[in-house]
């Protein structure tokens, strides 16, 4: 008798899975699009525009930013840590105190509630003061002036009535508010001064400085007007007219030219910032940078001067 014949055993094993079509393009995926390093999370619920009130220089090299109802921030390690929130709303600004302990931070419009800027201690993380901006109205920029003894607000109406702002500032650590007017639409920024009480707005209706006053002292200060300007709608209508202090705003004449010509239309600012004393600083659209100085209490000229252009 002969022994059974054995087939000899194939190296490729017994059963071997068809390829489907949408196995081959998940492995095509996968093989194209290879990636350079470790992604970490970056906790954003939404897109963030480049913004400088939204961004800003945090403790021993990170950055601290805005995330939806959060205040977040990055360490250069790449750790993250939520420093504010989540809260019910989204945040649309923030500003760091002159000495970085305190966050101001300011909230988007509610239909229902009022709107408010919450300042936050960086020692725990927790909410010090709440100050309202009124009813149906959202934070649009915050900023703080007079080596953080001011804080002020860019308060902008909601509903129907969209695109009505207002400046509001208030007294720190105190929180009385101290003065507020209407300061037109469009407002891109505001910025405060380190060393004297004053602000910087810019947007649609150009580049103007606003002093706070006492009542007594507009008159002098203007030579013509005795009433705070914007009283007749935003701060008599508003309870302005009862507060300690008024708003007195001055246009900064950006771009003017010898001859007296207008600027452009596309020209102009939409960023500032203050340095030394009375020294304002512009950024216009299509990239020059202007300098201004600006006597806060006198009644000098402003002059300004073209710094360059990008």
């Amino acid at each position: 008798m002969y022994p059974p014949r054995t087939r000899p055993r194939s190296p490729s094993p017994p059963y071997r899975p068809r390829a489907t079509r949408l196995g081959l393009r998940e492995e095509t995926v996968s093989r194209g699009i290879p990636l350079p390093g470790i992604v970490a999370p970056a906790a954003c619920l939404q897109l963030q525009a480049p913004s400088r009130r939204s961004f800003a220089a945090g403790a021993e090299g990170s950055l601290l930013s805005l995330c939806g109802g959060c205040l977040v921030e990055r360490h250069i390690s790449g750790a993250q840590e939520i420093l504010c929130g989540p809260r019910s709303r989204p945040l649309t600004c923030f500003a760091s105190s002159p000495c970085g302990r305190l966050w101001a931070v300011g909230e988007s419009y509610a239909a229902t509630r009022h709107g408010q800027v919450t300042i936050v201690s960086q020692d725990d993380s927790q909410p010090v003061m709440q100050l309202s901006v009124g009813f149906k109205r959202g934070v649009r920029n915050v900023a703080w002036a007079a080596s953080g003894e001011l804080l002020a607000c860019i308060a902008e109406e909601g509903g129907d009535q969209a695109g009505d702002q207002q400046l509001i500032v208030w007294s720190w650590p105190a929180g009385e508010r101290l003065a507020m007017s209407a300061c037109g639409r469009g407002t891109l920024d505001l910025a405060g001064s380190l060393q004297v009480p004053a602000f910087v707005t810019v947007g649609t209706v150009g580049a103007r400085t606003w002093t706070l006053l006492e009542p007594q002292e507009l008159v002098t200060y203007s030579g013509t007007r005795a009433r705070s300007p914007g009283s007749s709608r935003g701060s008599t209508g508003s309870g302005g007219s009862s507060l300690p202090l008024r708003l007195f705003p001055r246009p900064l004449p950006v771009g003017a030219t010898p001859s007296g010509r207008r600027r452009s239309a596309d020209d102009g600012a939409t960023a500032a910032t203050w340095g030394l004393a009375c020294d304002v600083f512009l950024a216009t659209r299509q990239g020059s940078i202007w300098a201004c100085n600006v006597e806060c209490k006198t009644q000098s000229h402003v002059c300004s001067r073209e710094l360059g252009r990008k």
